[in-house]
């Protein structure tokens, strides 16, 4: 399971809906990929209630934003994220017993 935090919501009326994750960090910049597998984990998250077409992450430090419509899915990207997140999970206890 993954947390996803920091989401905000930004609602013009009734027909302008964004859920919005801020990328506030300097590297690495996001790309492609990072974006693909950003906005999965977005609607894995959150798509049931929400359009995965009205998310959006936005990289605060480039001034540049990744939606659906900018990346399309490939269908592997859950299995690229658990492959990924596996590895980050087994470094972090790998470490630990070194500290």
């Amino acid at each position: 399971m993954v947390k996803v935090e920091n989401v905000f919501a930004l609602d013009s009326g009734s027909s302008f809906h964004r859920l919005i994750y801020p990328y506030f960090a300097e590297e690495p910049h996001i790309n492609e990929e990072a974006a693909r597998l950003g906005l999965w984990a977005l609607t894995a998250s959150l798509g049931t209630k929400h359009d995965p077409k009205d998310m959006r992450i936005l990289d605060i430090q480039r001034g540049a934003s990744w939606g659906a419509i900018d990346v399309r899915s490939t269908g592997d990207e859950e299995q690229i994220f658990e492959r990924r997140y596996a590895f980050i999970l087994s470094e972090w206890d790998r470490l630990r017993m070194e500290y």
